[in-house]
């Protein structure tokens, strides 16, 4: 357990065969570690909360990505490796951000919509049986992922870009791809669309009339930092729409990688 929690912040785990601690399985490049962090769950009564915690507040979460490269596959953690957000955090993110996630906990799964070229085939599908029907409240289509509706011949376009899981076989890891789908996802998507004018209508309401303020307030939402002088100027001086420099801004490495 310890060692996928350990895989999940890291994106690679101490044994690299989650599901296999066998004689034909990775072996542990940390072995002590793995044995301390397993007794330490122990002995806190199996708290998972107080693993993420002890994990994200050491020094070797807290290494920069930029270590020289002595150790090429970081096989001794001697650097923080970047890692993608998944495909649901990518989504919930940019909801959150928008000010529009529906945090409700429980009850049945969502069926949010799907782009037009998908919408007609997958309600009625092609032996014209219902398969997808939208939800009639857009608070509902807005919840959080792990709520969506998993149906292995149709999975959200987006969300299979960003490499979700396959409900048809198991996986004990995420794979994590670069492909061109993924920015196209990010730039043409009706998702992203929709919420940036969401976002871009939130960051007038908080920063006023001003584009150099709006851009601080933009910086400050989407990537948790002000921007710097260069960037402040180069963005306050676009005279586009606000919702397009929101979606520029949405599609940096820096939202979409954890660094």
């Amino acid at each position: 357990m310890v060692n996928r929690i350990w895989q999940h912040h890291f994106g690679e785990g101490i044994v690299r065969t989650p599901s296999d601690f066998g004689r034909n399985g990775d072996r542990p490049s940390h072995p002590e570690l793995l044995d301390w962090l397993a007794v330490r769950f122990v002995e806190s009564g199996w708290d998972i909360k107080a693993m993420h915690r002890l994990m994200l507040t050491s020094h070797t979460y807290r290494q920069s990505a930029e270590n020289p490269a002595t150790d090429p596959d970081n096989r001794l953690f001697s650097r923080f490796q970047r890692r993608r957000l998944e495909a649901e955090a990518i989504r919930d993110g940019i909801l959150h951000l928008s000010g529009r996630l529906n945090p409700a906990v429980g009850g049945p799964s969502v069926f949010p919509p799907l782009p037009d070229d998908l919408a007609d085939f997958a309600r009625y599908g092609r032996t014209g049986g219902l398969m997808w029907e939208p939800n009639e409240s857009d608070a509902d289509a807005r919840r959080r992922s792990v709520y969506i509706f998993q149906r292995r011949s149709l999975p959200l376009p987006m969300m299979a870009a960003f490499d979700a899981l396959v409900f048809s076989e198991s996986c004990e890891r995420r794979s994590s791809t670069t492909t061109p789908l993924q920015a196209l996802s990010m730039l043409n998507g009706s998702l992203i669309h929709e919420e940036s004018e969401h976002l871009a209508r939130r960051i007038a309401r908080e920063a006023g009339p001003d584009r150099s303020s709006q851009v601080r307030r933009a910086f400050e939402i989407v990537l948790n930092r002000p921007p710097n002088p260069g960037e402040l100027d180069k963005f306050a001086s676009f005279t586009g729409p606000l919702d397009a420099l929101c979606r520029v801004l949405l599609n940096s490495n820096e939202f979409v990688y954890v660094e």
